[in-house]
């Protein structure tokens, strides 16, 4: 037994002794929780699926794409883990409203046990804070290690997890453009530092509050992935959001972009994009687990029915005091509503 394991066991018991009275057990969850677990190499990890279990989905991510898909994720016929070093998924366009004290923070924030309840109260369901560092499209494995963070925290540690289908919806992050010492920098910037940014004439101009907005690219755990790319960098797929190359692989959100063989454009890196893409998913593996084709390389041969076909139905930008302008894309005028 692993001491991570060990040490999980101990407080967790340690917890419900305090809580509960001498005459109960001790919640079978953790037993239940070591049974699936394997310790057979040096990482211990979720094994692959049995006969007499429901298929896994694995999802990569927790925000608008991942989590639209562990809503609606049927499962009654897919177990479900979540990978992600973030526990709840943030509502980003209220985000400004927190600021300002028109919104408490928690009311931007959903528990991702509250999304799907699944992963709280199923005993094959799981979520693990933590990264996936790489991905074995051979074997159906990702790497992972957990998220730790402060001084008195225990020492990262590795595990494995099967998958019988794997979705990608790990995000972007800020484009850098390979600048050396910072995260948020552009164009005919050579260099960010404390107080002042240096151009590439070395002129420096001072600042007291730097505001980055140039966009999003692919992480380096995107660029890591040995698949081929949309333009832009992102993890190539079909009009099913497949990733072709690979078995029972598949990719949504701001992480993914339409191959240039399909003849689509990539689609932009929108919250409505990834909701969108993450419905559409949920009910093709839903699809796929009703004709017998959850299983891992137990597709191949179905029919995956009408590809994703996004439509875009318009923005809203707040403006302040309960007003927005709002683009319809059904006309050319834009309009001043209240909300």
């Amino acid at each position: 037994m692993p001491p991570w394991f060990r040490n999980f066991i101990q407080l967790s018991s340690t917890s419900l002794a305090q809580q509960r009275s001498p005459h109960l057990k001790p919640s079978p969850s953790i037993y239940q929780l070591w049974n699936h677990f394997s310790t057979d190499s040096k990482y211990a990890g979720l094994r692959p699926t049995k006969g007499d279990e429901k298929p896994r989905v694995v999802v990569l991510g927790s925000g608008w794409a991942g989590c639209r898909l562990l809503k609606d994720i049927d499962t009654k016929l897919y177990d479900v883990v979540c990978v992600s070093p973030r526990n709840h998924m943030v509502f980003t366009p209220l985000l400004a409203s927190t600021c300002v004290g028109t919104l408490e923070f928690r009311s931007v924030a959903e528990p991702i046990g509250r999304i799907q309840p699944a992963i709280s109260r199923e005993p094959n369901s799981y979520f693990f804070l933590a990264n996936c560092t790489s991905v074995d499209f051979h074997n159906h494995q990702i790497h992972c290690e957990t998220v730790t963070e402060g001084v008195d925290t225990l020492d990262p540690w590795n595990f494995k997890i099967s998958y019988d289908k794997l979705v990608i919806a790990a995000g972007a992050q800020a484009s850098t453009f390979g600048i050396k010492g910072v995260h948020l920098v552009r164009g005919i910037v050579k260099d960010v530092q404390p107080k002042k940014i240096v151009l590439s004439d070395d002129t420096d101009i001072p600042y007291g509050l730097l505001v980055w907005s140039t966009g999003v690219g692919p992480s380096s755990f995107v660029n890591s992935l040995e698949v081929p790319k949309a333009p832009g960098g992102r993890v190539g797929i079909d009009e099913w959001l497949r990733v072709p190359s690979v078995q029972d692989v598949f990719a949504i959100g701001d992480c993914s972009g339409f191959l240039e063989s399909t003849g689509k454009p990539v689609l932009p890196a929108l919250a409505q994009v990834a909701e969108r893409q993450g419905k559409y998913l949920a009910k093709l593996l839903n699809n796929l687990g009703k004709a017998g084709g959850g299983r891992a390389d137990a597709s191949k041969e179905l029919d995956f029915g009408n590809p994703f076909v996004y439509k875009h139905m318009g923005s809203m930008a707040t403006i302040g005091r309960y007003k927005a302008l709002v683009d319809l894309r059904k006309s050319k005028v834009i309009y001043i509503c209240d909300y």
